[in-house]
């Protein structure tokens, strides 16, 4: 006689019966679904996080792998970069309370992300608020990476030894820390820290130069504009009726290879801006933002039957959708030693390069056939998001900077604010010991791409 099921063994075919069906449905990812029915067997009780994760790795590696993931979430939806826009606003020129203000916030940060990762978010916010306060940016980096450091010992997933640490103790029998075991020392040697900075160590940081970029981190449209050398190579076109390249992709025109001119930016009065790709439609009435010289815009409109509106105006590459940006070729770049029409960048990473600049000179139209050398500089045009993704390229290139409306502030997105939401769900989880942090931690990863904070390739990059 066949015994009946027991509860648990209900719910562990309830799980793997819903885990077939998402897998079956196609409507989220694969490793999506594998994680959810992770995270259900270890909610409903039926292993513990350490058997779930037995067959895959250690639970402090996994642990360490979810904190980069949420941290990727915060910096990909801007929630830490406007973190650093509001400093702007409570420092002032005072170089005191520029670098009490700036240690303290990046301490505070450096408690719930890598202190790799948060000098890294705060470093151009460093030399913008120098520029601003008209200090010496090495007045400023290193009570950065002091405060990082510092902020490590905050918490108990401030940084992977204190994780590492706790999973040893537990291993030889020992009670483990909790969330905020090491906080009170943490804040002491914060609070220490910082007071040293403020009343010995800033005077025995280097002076050197008062910092004077020729376009600070977030400079604005018309400042990379002016310092790449646009004003005479951007023209908007107005696509008349009859004009031969409605219902055409630009895939289809060729029109870089026949007329040596770029379609930047493609406006309509009945949408929002986009950036001109491949697969981009023309349609009667958009308005094209053209690269190339005069010569070659005026040829490519009069066989194309396009109409002049205006000259000059870079101010139309910046918007709620569409940013400018820079990016600096680094020693291992693929890109180095080829050409930008072999390379493939506007169909690989779906922006546009408006420039090159090379030891400060900008590369003369047409530079897409010009091999690119290590060290140049870029000037790219492109979706807010699709900067935002490129700015974890490691390989080809780094993200200097980018473009800014004059006098911005930081404003709060639903997409901001549910990042937000979910650190603090993730720390109460921990602080309260509602579940394993292990637990904790995958949860909130898995909330940033199931929210769309952040994608799943996004993810893996910030891992």
């Amino acid at each position: 006689m066949v015994e009946a099921l027991s509860p648990q063994a209900w719910q562990a075919l309830a799980v793997l019966g819903v885990t077939v069906v998402l897998f079956a449905s196609d409507r989220l990812r694969l490793d999506v679904v594998a994680l959810l029915m992770l995270l259900a067997l270890i909610l409903t009780g039926l292993v513990t996080p350490t058997e779930a994760l037995k067959g895959w790795a250690d639970p402090m590696v996994t642990m360490i792998a979810g904190l980069f993931v949420v941290g990727a979430g915060l910096l990909q939806t801007g929630a830490a970069d406007a973190l650093g826009q509001v400093l702007h606003t409570l420092t002032g020129r005072s170089e005191a309370r520029t670098i009490g203000v700036l240690m303290l916030t990046v301490g505070g940060l450096s408690a719930f992300m890598s202190s790799t990762g948060t000098a890294a978010v705060f470093l151009p916010v460093a030399l913008s608020l120098a520029q601003k306060a008209g200090l010496s940016p090495g007045k400023l980096l290193m009570p950065i990476s002091i405060a990082a450091l510092l902020g490590g010992l905050l918490t108990l997933i401030a940084t992977p030894p204190n994780l590492v640490v706790s999973q040893l103790l537990i291993d030889k029998g020992l009670p483990g820390l909790n969330f905020l075991s090491l906080t009170p020392v943490g804040l002491l040697l914060l609070a220490a820290g910082i007071a040293y900075m403020l009343l010995i160590g800033r005077h025995q940081l280097p002076v050197g130069e008062v910092t004077d970029l020729e376009h600070p981190p977030g400079a604005t449209p018309g400042e990379l504009a002016q310092h790449y050398q646009l004003a005479h190579d951007l023209y908007i076109y107005a696509v008349d009726p009859g004009s031969p390249l409605i219902g055409q992709t630009l895939r289809e025109l060729q029109l870089p290879q026949r007329y040596q001119v770029t379609v930047v930016s493609v406006r309509h009065p009945h949408r929002k801006p986009h950036s001109a790709g491949p697969a981009t439609h023309m349609q009667l009435g958009d308005l094209l933002v053209l690269l190339g010289t005069q010569a070659q815009v005026r040829s490519l409109a009069a066989e194309q039957g396009l109409q002049l509106v205006s000259e000059t105006q870079s101010g139309l590459l910046h918007n709620d959708h569409q940013v400018l940006a820079e990016i600096l070729l680094i020693p291992r770049s693929r890109l180095v030693g080829r050409m930008l029409s072999e390379t493939q960048f506007r169909e690989r990473y779906r922006l546009n390069v408006l420039a090159v600049s090379r030891a400060g000179e900008r590369l003369p139209l047409p530079f897409t056939h010009a091999p690119l050398r290590l060290g140049d500089t870029l000037l790219i045009h492109g979706p807010v998001a699709r900067i935002r993704q490129i700015g974890y390229e490691r390989r080809d290139f780094v993200l200097l900077q980018t473009s800014r409306a004059p006098h911005s502030q930081a404003k709060m997105t639903p997409k901001m604010g549910l990042a937000i939401a979910i650190v603090v769900v993730m720390l109460a989880l921990m602080s309260l010991e509602i579940v394993a942090p292990v637990t904790a931690v995958l949860m909130a990863a898995l909330a940033m791409v199931l929210g769309r904070c952040l994608t799943m390739e996004e993810a893996y990059r910030g891992m």
